[in-house]
């Protein structure tokens, strides 16, 4: 099982004192969170072996989901106005464009791998083939 984050993580993420998150909060948040990513990138599961963009992507909405887990888009109390949907809808924007860009997202472009020679000009009249022999 792939884990973007474990509650210490996103503790420190938040700047909570150590153990103030627990493993089953954790777990709820992990949960939400991989359903937004799932969401965005139209992938059924997680990689196995999460690239780095993605874990930080992963635990800055990990903080999103545990500060506002009704999913409020901003909240006020006197003098302090905290705002979330805006950035969470940042964040699934840019994890669907870097999955698409890396041809991991389904509908994605896929791009070559590896060296390739480059093309022949054309037409190359040099190398033509005729199928079975025929010719014009």
């Amino acid at each position: 099982m792939t884990v973007l984050f474990d509650a210490a993580k996103l503790g420190s993420w938040l700047g909570y004192s150590t153990g103030d998150v627990d493993d089953d909060q954790c777990a709820a948040v992990l949960e939400v969170v991989e359903g937004w990513i799932l969401g965005a990138t139209g992938w059924n599961d997680i990689p196995a072996e999460p690239a780095k963009p993605l874990r930080a992507w992963a635990l800055e909405l990990g903080g999103i989901a545990y500060e506002n887990p009704t999913s409020q888009t901003d909240d006020q109390t006197d003098l302090v106005r905290s705002s979330w949907r805006d950035r969470r809808s940042q964040i699934l924007a840019e994890i669907r464009t870097w999955s698409q860009s890396n041809g991991s997202a389904v509908g994605g472009q896929l791009s070559p791998r590896g060296s390739f020679p480059p093309a022949r000009p054309y037409p190359d009249p040099a190398d033509r083939r005729y199928p079975f022999g025929l010719r014009p």
